[in-house]
């Protein structure tokens, strides 16, 4: 009556095209302008920091929006590369 749990992790499919998904760009922008926000005291002088914590923040909030974006090229890709992996 034990029943094997896999422990394996589990990714998405199409993992190798992390970099083409809205949700990741919009997390690195979100993480640079961060780190922008966070050196600007340095440059305080010449930039306010007002639009940085704004950009931040619109960032922040479209990474979580653009997750539920269907990216259909990606998807057709991803598909396309998984059939041929099946065929081969």
């Amino acid at each position: 009556m034990s029943e094997e749990i896999n422990t394996q992790p589990f990714f998405i499919d199409g993992l190798a095209y992390w970099h083409r998904l809205w949700s990741v760009r919009m997390a690195i922008l979100s993480t640079v302008l961060g780190t922008l926000t966070a050196v600007l005291p340095t440059w305080q002088p010449a930039i306010p920091p007002l639009p940085f914590a704004i950009a931040t923040t619109v960032c922040a909030v479209l990474t979580g929006l653009s997750s539920l974006v269907k990216q259909p090229a990606l998807l057709a890709q991803i598909e396309a590369d998984k059939n041929g992996q099946q065929q081969a």
